[in-house]
């Protein structure tokens, strides 16, 4: 019995020093990239262009019809990271440094894809995030569909707030 477990824990061993030596000529032990430093580095790329440059680019890739808009799955508007999201997150970053006006923010982005008004079920949700009493109307921009976007809280004229709303898959 005892010569058996020998036997089991030395076949143990040896198939486990084989998958780790496996792993390591493959690749798959090696230390990681650092995916979020990279992430921030070219996110910093994005944050350094102008919001005319932004606006303008998140307008064409609007017209990108993604999987979450009824499209095919495009990685430009759908992944995460993608460009889009990219672009919108520069433009958040912008904004949220200057608030802006409506007219503002629509003449950069073009017409939201959601206008959500006081008594509208989705505003006290949107709502929450913002908790401004002065606002009476949301400006919604998707990035993917009705998932995942970024929406302007407003008195009608001023934009008093701004956030992302995600899915959180």
């Amino acid at each position: 019995m005892m010569s058996q477990l020998k036997t089991i824990r030395q076949q143990v061993v040896l198939t486990v020093l084989l998958l780790v030596s496996f792993m390591i000529t493959s690749g798959c032990a090696q230390q990681p990239t650092n995916k979020k430093q990279d992430f921030a580095q070219i996110q910093e790329t994005y944050n350094q262009r102008s919001l005319d440059s932004l606006g303008k680019r998140y307008r064409e890739l609007q017209q990108i019809p993604g999987h979450f808009q009824g499209g095919e799955w495009d990685p430009l508007v759908d992944e995460w990271m993608g460009e889009k999201h990219r672009v919108m997150l520069a433009l958040h970053y912008k904004l949220k440094q200057k608030y802006s006006t409506v007219p503002e923010i629509r003449k950069l982005l073009g017409e939201p894809n959601w206008e959500v008004t006081k008594g509208h079920l989705f505003f006290s949700e949107l709502n929450n995030h913002c908790q401004d009493d002065q606002v009476t109307v949301y400006d919604v921009f998707f990035w993917r569909g009705q998932t995942d976007f970024l929406f302007f809280g407003s008195d009608g004229l001023n934009v008093l707030c701004l956030d992302w709303w995600h899915a959180g898959e």
